[in-house]
């Protein structure tokens, strides 16, 4: 979503400019400042590819892929009738084709599952603004990065297939992928170390002054450790980005509602993909729990595909007490992933962003989440890897098993499956909601392992969604046009706004008045004088505007004789009366002129001209240059 003004009572927002509908990511453009809200990486196309395997099958059912003309393509491959690229892993990025990254002036991440595509955006683009983000966002989202990056470099692929990009008919489903030809290979190690480097970190409710001109504040939204929603706002307006939120009480702190309020504009972002009702997490895992006893009962395993962080906590914490209540105290629970021991310890550590009952266990003093516990007690086992040689020797069945990734792509899960598919008495079960577990499933048919789906989506449903809107009261609402149409009723009152993927909106901003500066010198010279209960004066003088900032100074300021439409070229001719190194280069709409001696250069965006210059003698001058009488070019 972009959101740009022409004027300071404006904002553009371009709409999602993810591929990936579960995680968006915006482009908000107010008082001529580029925002980017979220930066997610989209994992779900390396659906369309084969696994990344730790050990090479012992067979390979797949068969090139034959096109209408029965040319065999051997960079797809075919298993069980659907179609999958052969080589490295790709993933899809925000679009930059329509704003390029460079200019980006702030990042605003609001959890750890959105800054996976932050490498991409902010090394080797020309970025050179701010990013801003909670340190959990910022440590726990690194953990992710460096799992995603462990998970695809212990399997290499030799090849990197492009060709079967060029086809002009695709099988299915590469036939519907978004933009195929944009996917790109996983980031490097270097470019993640420096763009974490670049982060900013921030607190719940702190304030921020960015470039003179707006505010920026992250309150709590409930979904994850350190997740937030932000708060942009001028002198005189509000906009309110609403991340993934959740109103409902799990491990993180809980939403900050009372911040949301009376803004001018609200923009709801992530809501749940998987359910319009509200969603009751204790009643999905109750299912869970329940069908995971029977498996583990009847001699069966039971995997979950999981991230390493976040629901996964949950997920411990009542797995160990059902079982021991079912008195299956003795079946061991392992968490296997690269990052397991900097995942379990990173949750103890961020205490302040834990819930209010997770916080009081500290100053018990106990540690927040029982897996401490079962660590301790050696009830929950964590390895790096099936590799790791204590796996080897602590490995005992049946068990409990969380790994990743829960594309089933790549990662531990991975061997897992191709080990225990074809056991009828074993179980895989899907929590996390993000993927189709079809889909996920498809490269490894026909199984006969049991396979069970309860999506634990905490975000908002649509219900919630308008209980948010409803309390916050706010004067627009911006909303995904599948949310407006899924038939809950917004209140009447309020201004929805429905937008699909890359739409661009131009909202209004009811403003009244902008912060002014006065000039120490003229300040001095002021006389107020009372009039009725309020103390008035009239002043005149030359109004600056200065990295957003009205200036007002003593002097006299040279007007135009009329207020005519100024082309371009008119400009150029005004400045050669006073500079002579004057160029001009075009793009697009865009029109700029470089003064190069000077360092200084004047930008005319169709009814709008902007001066670009650090030194004030200089600014001035040009300011006076543009606004010479006409008789005088």
């Amino acid at each position: 979503m972009i959101l740009s003004a022409q004027n300071l009572h404006n904002f553009f927002l371009r709409f999602s400019i993810s591929p990936s509908p579960y995680r968006p990511c915006f482009l908000l453009k107010i008082q001529g400042i580029t925002i980017m809200l979220d930066c997610p990486l989209d994992v779900s196309a390396g659906l369309n590819f084969i696994p990344l395997h730790l050990i090479p099958p012992e067979s390979d059912s797949s068969t090139p892929w034959c096109g209408q003309d029965g040319t065999e393509h051997h960079e797809l491959r075919e298993i069980q009738g659907r179609v999958f690229v052969d080589g490295v892993m790709e993933f899809g990025l925000p679009l930059d084709t329509l704003v390029p990254y460079s200019e980006i002036d702030v990042i605003l991440i609001s959890n750890y599952q959105n800054i996976l595509a932050l490498p991409y955006i902010t090394e080797e683009t020309g970025f050179s603004g701010c990013i801003f983000a909670t340190e959990p966002t910022i440590q726990i989202g690194r953990l992710y990065m460096e799992e995603l990056l462990s998970h695809v470099q212990r399997s290499p692929k030799l090849s990197n297939p492009q060709e079967w990009k060029k086809l002009i008919s695709l099988p299915s489903p590469l036939s519907s992928t978004v933009r195929p030809q944009l996917w790109v290979k996983l980031f490097t190690r270097k470019k993640m170390n420096l763009s974490l480097g670049r982060i900013q970190s921030v607190g719940y409710n702190q304030k921020l002054e960015i470039y003179g001109s707006i505010r920026i504040s992250p309150v709590s939204s409930g979904y994850a450790i350190g997740s937030a929603n932000w708060i942009v706002s001028t002198e005189s307006s509000k906009v309110v980005y609403v991340s993934t939120t959740s109103t409902l009480t799990t491990h993180p702190r809980a939403i900050d509602q009372s911040s949301l309020k009376n803004a001018d504009c609200l923009i709801l972002g992530g809501n749940n993909q998987t359910s319009t009702t509200i969603p009751d997490s204790n009643i999905m895992l109750g299912e869970v729990f329940m069908n995971a006893v029977v498996t583990l009962k009847s001699g069966g395993n039971v995997l979950f595909p999981v991230y390493s962080a976040g629901l996964v906590y949950d997920l411990f914490e009542f797995m160990s007490t059902h079982l021991d209540n079912q008195g299956l105290s003795q079946i061991p629970l392992y968490f296997i992933s690269g990052v397991a021991e900097s995942s379990l310890a990173y949750s103890n550590i961020f205490a302040e962003w834990l819930s209010a009952s997770k916080q009081k266990r500290v100053y018990l003093p106990e540690e927040p989440f029982p897996h401490a516990f079962l660590v301790k007690n050696n009830r929950l086992k964590h390895f790096k890897s099936i590799c790791d040689e204590n796996f080897t020797s602590e490995y005992r069945q049946p068990c409990v098993v969380f790994t990743g990734h829960p594309s089933l792509r790549f990662g531990d899960v991975v061997q897992f499956i191709t080990t225990w598919k074809s056991n009828p008495l074993n179980a895989i079960i899907f929590t996390e909601p993000e993927f189709n577990h079809l889909d996920a499933l498809a490269p490894y048919f026909p199984l006969a392992m049991k396979v069970l789906r309860f999506p634990i989506d905490t975000s908002l449903s649509p219900l919630q969604s308008v209980k948010l809107v409803r309390d916050s009261k706010p004067g627009t609402v911006v909303a995904f046009d599948e949310l407006v149409k899924s038939g809950i009723n917004f209140d009447p009152d309020i201004r929805l706004k429905s937008m699909k993927r890359l739409d661009v909106l131009e909202v209004p901003l009811d403003t009244s008045a902008e912060h002014l500066l006065i000039d120490s010198t003229m300040a001095k010279k002021i006389q107020l004088k009372k009039l009725r209960e309020q103390f008035m004066c009239s002043i005149t003088g030359q109004l600056d505007l200065k990295d957003n900032n009205f200036i007002l100074k003593e002097g006299h300021v040279p007007v135009l004789d009329s207020f005519v439409p100024i082309e371009a070229e008119d400009l150029v001719n005004r400045l050669k009366t006073s500079f002579s190194d004057v160029v001009v280069s075009k793009e697009g709409n865009v029109t700029k002129i470089t003064l190069s001696r000077d360092d200084a250069a004047v930008v005319v965006n169709g009814s709008r001209t902007a001066i670009e210059c650090e030194n004030a003698t200089v600014r001035r001058k040009v300011t006076e240059s543009l606004l010479l009488p006409f008789n005088q070019n």
